[in-house]
């Protein structure tokens, strides 16, 4: 097995970013519900958790289309492909704490879709130049961001919805 090329490797910096970014994006979807500060950090906690799902999910996800670099590289390259495609959340996160505290816009969510989808297309993107097929790339990448998606939006519906029984 060959060794994987020095860009796609994971460096403590961007598994930092991508914690400092995944922690402050929950809380300030928490935040967005407007509800008890109990209740906001028991949905904190379900964020957290739901993003560790999703970037787990697309890994797996975009795995599939990459049988080509996963038999030249191993899956740790799809592995550190995607954390490094989703240490983009950084600056996303940045831009929702701006939005939000400063300007007080409640915009997080938005953001937030914005900050997946863009991730997972760079983690994408990273397999494509390590020989991964292109369309397929594409097509798969925009599945798992759009699961991705769904599954954070269902959380923040359904803590609305338990709030609202409250």
């Amino acid at each position: 097995m060959e060794k994987i090329a020095k860009e796609y490797r994971v460096s403590f910096l961007r598994v930092l970013l991508l914690l400092s970014a995944l922690i402050s994006l929950s809380v300030l979807s928490a935040i967005s519900l407007r509800a008890a500060v109990w209740y906001e950090v028991l949905t904190a906690i379900g964020f957290v958790i739901v993003f560790s799902i999703g970037i787990l999910f697309a890994t797996l996800l975009l795995s599939f289309p990459n049988g080509k670099v996963r038999k030249q590289f191993g899956f740790s390259a799809i592995s550190k492909a995607t954390t490094n495609g989703f240490a983009m959340l950084f600056p996303f996160a940045v831009l929702a704490l701006i939005t939000d505290l400063i300007f007080q816009w409640n915009a997080t969510q938005a953001i937030t879709c914005a900050a997946i989808f863009t991730c997972i297309s760079v983690a994408a993107g990273d397999l494509m130049n390590l020989g991964g097929k292109r369309t397929v790339n594409l097509i798969f990448s925009f599945l798992a961001s759009v699961m991705f998606i769904a599954l954070y939006m269902g959380l923040i519906m359904g803590a609305k919805i338990i709030l609202s029984q409250i």
